[in-house]
């Protein structure tokens, strides 16, 4: 299923660092077999927003919004290259974003943030993730920060550590993942919602019979409330699949006892997991479901991992984590509504 992935790059600065970003991304992508379009809002020069481009009647829009809004459209993913200008997303790049609506709905996006420094503009980053989501192209969990990118990437984009090569595979595995998804929801008629996590969830009570959230409360500040919507709109007896990043896994504990950041807490531009707001292990994970009233019937994990450059572990690793669940690397719990709400 080849997929068209539009890039938009987001800085217009002179000598900008972020072209080098996006012809890094556009060309890990070509090698990807993706049908890829490069939006440098340099090249459309925008002017500054005063009517969006669902206020014209149709036909009457400026071409250069026409070319985009079609362009848009045809898009299974966007990849979004941000800089950090003021902790914040640069503003050519929500100039630019904020032309548009219903053009980005129902299609994932991923965000590749970049800065001078050590941090890869991991702040800009979260406040643009809000936004992303709020548009209707939320963004996959995981992010691509680049530090220090004035010694990362060559003119054109060659990386300059190989290691980045390896750290960009995985991003663009998970955002391939996300378009697929929906994609094939879309074709087969299968209905989907962007929802903010942060609020009421737009369905009524007792209405699903099961839900399943992976690696989502990592991503939320008010994880209670999250948890008690979700027992809301579960019938009685249905049943609450979660997971959980395990801040206490095999791996960083020997990462702890050596001294260095646990996986999934740095803000290093080697980690995948660069936004997390909340960390659990097995007894917070445990806790906070029981706090909203689930009944857990079964706490597992996937595996315990030996070998975290790879994550290629033995086939008895598995089978390890289920027996000892709070050395594994993803939590796993079962748990079911057991009265109305």
């Amino acid at each position: 299923m080849a997929l068209k992935t539009v890039v938009i790059l987001g800085s217009v600065r002179e000598g900008r660092q972020g072209i080098k970003a996006a012809r890094f991304i556009v060309n890990a992508l070509k090698k990807r077999k993706h049908s890829v379009t490069l939006v440098d809002p340099e090249e459309y020069e925008l002017p500054l927003l005063k009517k969006m481009y669902k206020q014209y009647e149709k036909g009457k829009a400026p071409r250069k919004l026409e070319k985009l809004a079609k362009l848009f459209r045809s898009a299974d993913a966007f990849v979004i290259v941000t800089a950090e200008y003021n902790h914040s997303p640069p503003p050519a790049l929500m100039n630019l974003l904020d032309h548009f609506l219903e053009e980005y709905f129902f299609r994932p996006s991923a965000i590749v943030s970049y800065s001078a420094g050590i941090f890869g503009g991991v702040r800009a980053a979260s406040h643009l993730r809000d936004a992303l989501a709020e548009m209707g192209m939320s963004a996959i969990p995981s992010s691509f920060p680049i530090s220090k990118i004035q010694n990362s990437l060559d003119e054109k984009g060659k990386p300059l550590d190989e290691k980045m090569n390896q750290r960009v595979k995985k991003f663009l595995d998970e955002l391939e993942w996300y378009a697929k998804a929906l994609k094939e929801a879309g074709q087969r008629g299968i209905k989907t919602f962007q929802v903010e996590l942060e609020k009421n969830l737009p369905f009524e009570n007792d209405f699903f019979d099961a839900l399943w959230c992976s690696r989502t409360l990592e991503h939320v500040f008010n994880t209670e409330h999250f948890l008690k919507e979700c027992y809301r709109i579960l019938k009685v007896k249905g049943i609450l699949l979660i997971t959980a990043d395990n801040i206490c896994s095999f791996v960083n504990r020997i990462r702890v006892f050596f001294g260095l950041y646990p996986l999934r807490v740095s803000f290093s531009e080697n980690e995948r997991y660069a936004q997390h707001v909340r960390c659990f292990n097995k007894k917070s994970f445990t806790e906070i479901i029981k706090r909203t009233d689930f009944n857990i019937e079964k706490i597992t994990s996937d595996f315990i991992c030996f070998n975290p450059r790879s994550y290629n572990s033995p086939p008895w690793s598995a089978s390890l984590g289920k027996i000892i669940p709070s050395l594994g690397e993803t939590l796993i719990i079962k748990a079911r509504k057991t009265e109305k709400y």
